[in-house]
């Protein structure tokens, strides 16, 4: 390969977004490209990827036929500047999209699998009393590295029984068929898990497949989910507490190769194989969970009746149904695309057939509060973020069971005084509220259980603006983290003794 030559790399997935690919590709182009419409980013990507240089455009993990055009790269006969790499589990989308030349690849050689195997398991592997298992549960794995990396890891340090219980849980098992996954390459991924000791980390893992194909997954968000759901063991009891269990399973299921490395120390991400493994372990626990995004259209009632989590992501403004029935559901979560209207008309029965909901997440959305809100009595943890919320004294009926309150960049100008109600709160979180202006006296000191108190706009406040009363926060013995915006609060909360 010419070192001259720009590579750029774009993660397609299942998905496919043409704004999402476009906006990798400028990024790592460092192209400036805002405000500019699909059409208008396409065509400044045409013009840099056909400048006369060399460039090299990898899509990786591509699932369905996309139109190059429209994204902005360039195809042209006789064209030298720009070269496109597609990976593909589907060789019939390579032939839709007429590429030139297939270079199918090829799993390790029994060789390359072995030497990999070794580094992760160690020289034991090479011992009399352990080399034939060792060998036969490699071969197990089918040359696949990922298969091959956690498999390994599970077995790093293990005593000869331990070897060969996974060997014969490698002949005993029952196999999965998942499409694109050798069934040999799901034993290996469901023994990794079912050989993890921690049940936290067990629980962490099953919730991962949760976010999106190839999302960096905030271990925040995930604790959070953790607690409202209450998939953690003993001694969990505060959320600085709970939020340490989290990153000790994260690290765990790091050590065992089935989690990622995330964008940064406080991210996480799932390799697409071994999400694919954990939906189908949900689902053999009898969790149906659906995540899309680029919804057109609401999922089929039959969906809707045997979904226990739905994380849905609409490309579009869609008219939702006034009357669901969800009776399995507990984890619910939609969220409109950037760069479209904000609004979403949330019926007033919408939420009446979701008795069993304990978390909500509804991101961009404009809306008076539904009445059925109400019936939501076990909801745990309720996300109203960047939303356009009318009247929200409504939320003082989550009375009995609300711990998690989020209402971060929402349009709220004064904070309710009936949020004082919600005498279970553990977390409230009114970050980067621009237009928040007053917290009535006497609501943060009546939230005798909050834990942890969000008031910080990253963009920084004016000196008039969020009025909050400090002396309140003394009167709440269980905080332990407290943000705020103004340098001269900030001090004050540093003099408190928390």
């Amino acid at each position: 390969m010419d070192f001259l030559m720009k590579v750029v790399v774009a993660v397609v997935s299942q998905d496919a977004n043409v704004s999402n690919i476009q906006g990798q590709l400028t990024d790592r182009l460092n192209l400036e490209l805002k405000g500019e419409t699909e059409v208008g980013k396409a065509n400044q990507l045409w013009n840099r990827l056909n400048n006369g240089k060399k460039n090299l455009v990898i899509l990786d993990d591509v699932w369905q036929e996309l139109d190059l055009k429209t994204i902005g790269i360039p195809i042209t006969d006789g064209n030298n500047c720009c070269k496109v790499v597609i990976t593909s589990r589907i060789r019939g989308v390579l032939e839709k999209m007429h590429v030139n030349r297939y270079v199918p690849m090829q799993v390790l050689l029994e060789k390359e699998a072995w030497a990999l195997f070794k580094t992760k398991v160690g020289n034991s592997v090479d011992f009399a009393e352990l080399h034939d298992i060792a060998d036969a549960i490699c071969k197990e794995c089918g040359g696949l590295p990922v298969a091959i990396l956690a498999i390994g890891a599970a077995l790093k340090d293990k005593k000869k029984y331990v070897w060969e219980d996974v060997l014969d849980q490698f002949k005993d098992s029952m196999l999965n068929n998942i499409a694109g996954i050798d069934p040999k390459v799901y034993a290996s991924l469901k023994l990794s898990y079912d050989r993890l000791e921690s049940s936290d980390a067990k629980s962490c893992f099953l919730l991962c497949c949760f976010f999106p194909e190839d999302a960096n997954i905030s271990i925040e968000v995930l604790a959070r989910h953790c607690i409202a759901r209450s998939l953690l063991g003993q001694n969990t009891n505060t959320l600085i507490r709970a939020s340490r269990r989290v990153l000790t399973a994260v690290d765990i299921l790091k050590d065992a190769c089935l989690l990622l490395e995330g964008k940064d120390e406080n991210f996480v991400k799932m390799h697409d194989v071994i999400r694919d493994v954990a939906l189908s372990i949900a689902k053999d626990d009898g969790k149906e969970i659906l995540v899309k995004h680029g919804v057109k259209k609401w999922p089929e009632k039959d969906t809707c009746e045997s979904s226990s989590a739905m994380s849905l992501r609409f490309d579009n403004t869609l008219e939702l149904p006034n009357d669901l029935l969800c009776p399995q559901l507990h984890t619910l979560t939609i969220l409109l695309k950037r760069n479209i209207n904000p609004l979403l008309n949330i019926p007033d029965r919408f939420f009446s057939g979701m008795e069993k909901l304990t978390i909500l997440e509804l991101n961009r959305i404009c809306m008076l509060p539904p009445l059925s809100l109400a019936n939501l009595v076990n909801l745990r943890m309720l996300w109203l973020d960047y939303c356009e919320l009318g009247d929200i004294a409504i939320l003082k009926d989550l009375s009995n069971n609300l711990e998690i309150l989020s209402l971060r960049g929402s349009n709220i100008e004064v904070l309710p005084s009936e949020i004082g109600q919600l005498t279970r709160l553990r977390l409230l979180d009114l970050g980067n509220c621009k237009k928040l202006t007053e917290i009535p006296q006497g609501v943060i000191s009546n939230l005798s259980r909050l834990e942890e108190l969000y008031i910080l706009d990253e963009f920084g406040y004016r000196e008039e603006r969020s009025k909050v009363n400090l002396d309140e926060l003394g009167k709440l013995t269980l905080i332990n983290h407290f943000t705020y915006s103004h340098t001269k609060c900030h001090a004050i909360a540093q003099g408190l003794v928390l």
